[in-house]
């Protein structure tokens, strides 16, 4: 698959939709947010060399709409992540893995109403397409052409809104952890990513 020709399909089918549901979705809720990334993978077999692994430090960024006003409400999305590892010991370095990704999810809680807080949990998936992938040693970096150009992904987050104002903004506050349900090497080892995520971020509160 051309990584260019894909992202630029993605691009437009992603402002389609986005653009179709963005007048239901702002009625709702729309979310922008951002953070850090903490990623590693479960690979089989494990790396020779480097011998040891840690996680990755990378960032994350969202775009969220809300749709529904119930317990339960359907969250729909475009974003960016990194993920990969850390490598540490003789050769070591950080392997990158850049993606986009579109999360889709349940969020379980009641809506924020007014100045009071609410303490929502959203679970779903998050297809991720891959936009780059690197290995950097030093001052050095090598194309790593092994990555899947796709990955699925579980995803749980928990999370806090906090309006700002009576009827207003809120800022969300939360974490995730994500999940990778297929490989990310084209060489047929197992290799499942999964990531820890911080994220801060404003959300406009629908009527």
């Amino acid at each position: 698959m051309n990584r260019s020709f894909s992202f630029l399909s993605l691009v437009a089918v992603l402002a389609i939709v986005l653009t179709t549901l963005a007048p239901a979705a702002f009625a709702q809720g729309l979310t922008v947010r951002g953070g850090m990334n903490f990623s590693k993978a479960i690979t089989d077999p494990e790396p020779v060399l480097p011998s040891n692994r840690d996680y990755l430090r990378g960032y994350n960024a969202a775009l969220l709409g809300e749709l529904g006003q119930g317990p339960i409400r359907l969250i729909l999305g475009a974003g960016y992540e990194n993920k990969g590892m850390h490598l540490t010991g003789a050769g070591g370095g950080d392997l990158q893995l850049n993606y986009m990704t579109v999360p889709v999810m349940l969020s379980i809680g009641r809506p924020s109403v007014n100045i009071e807080s609410n303490l929502f949990l959203n679970l779903g998936v998050e297809p991720a397409f891959l936009l780059s992938s690197d290995y950097a040693m030093n001052t050095f970096a090598f194309q790593f052409d092994r990555a899947e150009d796709f990955d699925l992904n579980l995803r749980a987050e928990l999370g806090l809104e906090l309006p700002l104002t009576y009827s207003g903004p809120a800022a969300v506050v939360g974490g995730a952890y994500t999940y990778a349900l297929t490989d990310a090497d084209k060489s047929g080892n197992t290799w499942h990513n999964y990531a820890f995520n911080l994220f801060l971020g404003l959300k406009l509160r629908g009527s």
